[in-house]
């Protein structure tokens, strides 16, 4: 990264490849980024017609592939979700947007992901994760999470509906999150249980 020189260009890595942050970025570049989008692992074009994302805009390479690597490097900015290729330092003139995946009282395992910008969509929680990261507090970004504008996107009565959902009237969606242990890059989650089979069984529930 200190050798090569950028181009206009930026990476997306995130975990999973369709994670909101990742897909609400890659959108918003896509209306005002001229240059080459790169996503790794990106998911297929069914999938980004789907996430309403403009499949000829991107380029989906293989995270693990030289060419992935490559383009890393000779990024002028990297978006990701949990680090990416070991998380090296950021390097003058490339900047490394944390766009990490969430806000809140959990703390954080596993190596920090250095970065130059991190964004979060809380001051005192992600004061505590710039903190943990090592990234200084101006360049906390207190934009929100990305993926959060989604809620503000036009619903489809269809799909509402073959859902068994009455779009006509107010609904609200819990969605709890059911951890196991597992491992995103560098960074560990953790389960609420020590037994899979309990997360599983709760997840069948929900």
């Amino acid at each position: 990264m200190l050798v090569v020189p950028p181009r206009r260009q930026v990476f997306v890595a995130a975990f999973p490849p369709d994670e909101g942050n990742a897909v609400e970025v890659v959108r918003s570049l896509i209306e005002r980024y001229q240059g080459r989008i790169i996503w790794a692992d990106a998911p297929p074009p069914s999938r980004l017609a789907a996430l309403r994302v403009d499949a000829t805009r991107v380029h989906r390479t293989k995270k693990r592939s030289l060419r992935a690597i490559l383009a890393f490097a000779r990024s002028e900015a990297v978006f990701s979700t949990h680090g990416v290729y070991g998380c090296p330092d950021p390097v003058r003139g490339k900047a490394m947007v944390n766009l990490w995946h969430g806000d809140g009282p959990k703390g954080h395992a596993g190596t920090p992901v250095p970065s130059t910008f991190l964004v979060s969509g809380s001051g005192v929680f992600g004061r505590r994760l710039a903190a943990s990261f090592g990234v200084a507090t101006r360049d906390l970004l207190l934009t929100g999470q990305p993926r959060l504008s989604q809620f503000a996107a036009p619903t489809d009565a269809a799909s509402l509906e073959s859902l068994g959902v009455d779009g006509t009237r107010p609904f609200v969606v819990w969605m709890p999150t059911v951890r196991q242990l597992a491992a995103a890059g560098r960074n560990a989650s953790r389960s609420d249980t020590t037994d899979p089979q309990a997360d599983l069984t709760l997840a069948d529930l929900i």
